[in-house]
């Protein structure tokens, strides 16, 4: 069986649908209710999910650059908001910057996300750093040979900054969040997954 690689943040792991959800928390593994397993399983591929919660769109860059990918795998990325962020330890762990974390004075990152959002992050640096990543993918990808599809959230991402130097067909979608939220009250539901599912079959060849 040929194989769907995906990657992305939470919305890709399907964070706080039944099957992920523990004690207040996501699970170890994605969900298999989340849209990568029902697009996987209407083109009869075997899905492997790179997703990570609370993801950037350097990390996913990142994920992606450092997994083994054959010739005759699919993949598609679900990227994140522009407005996340992370700085690498080492080849394996990362801290996080997200805008949700200013407000959490208990995690560990708090001193750094406040000063990275009050000193050195601007909306447009964000969105042209996207484009650049999400270029740099899919140049890597042509060059082998392999289907790739670039997806993002509407809401997320400003076309007004689109480079002239963009080659990137990247296909804005949004989930339907008047179908549901999962059980953490803020993610996606299982039918907001399948409404989704839908627009992606419908975008690829």
């Amino acid at each position: 069986m040929s194989r769907l690689l995906v990657f992305g943040c939470s919305l890709t792991y399907g964070e706080g649908l039944k099957d992920c959800w523990e004690n207040y928390r996501p699970s170890n593994t994605p969900s298999k209710l989340a849209w990568p397993n029902l697009v996987g399983e209407n083109l009869n591929k075997e899905v492997f999910n790179f997703s990570i919660p609370g993801a950037s769109n350097k990390l996913i860059w990142y994920t992606v650059l450092n997994t083994e990918i054959k010739k005759t795998d699919l993949v598609i990325i679900l990227w994140t908001s522009p407005d996340r962020y992370c700085f690498f330890k080492d080849n394996k762990s990362s801290i996080r910057i997200l805008p949700s974390d200013l407000n959490r004075k208990f995690r560990s990152n708090h001193k750094m996300t406040n000063f990275y959002y009050k000193r050195l992050y601007s909306n447009f640096d964000s969105q042209i750093d996207t484009y650049n990543r999400i270029n740099y993918i899919n140049y890597y990808f042509n060059s082998k040979n392999i289907k790739n599809y670039h997806f993002i959230e509407k809401s997320f991402f400003n076309n007004n900054c689109e480079p002239f130097w963009n080659e990137a067909k990247i296909l804005g979608i949004e989930f339907d969040y008047n179908l549901g939220l999962a059980l953490d009250n803020l993610h996606p539901s299982q039918e907001a997954h399948k409404d989704l599912s839908k627009t992606i079959l419908k975008n690829i060849e």
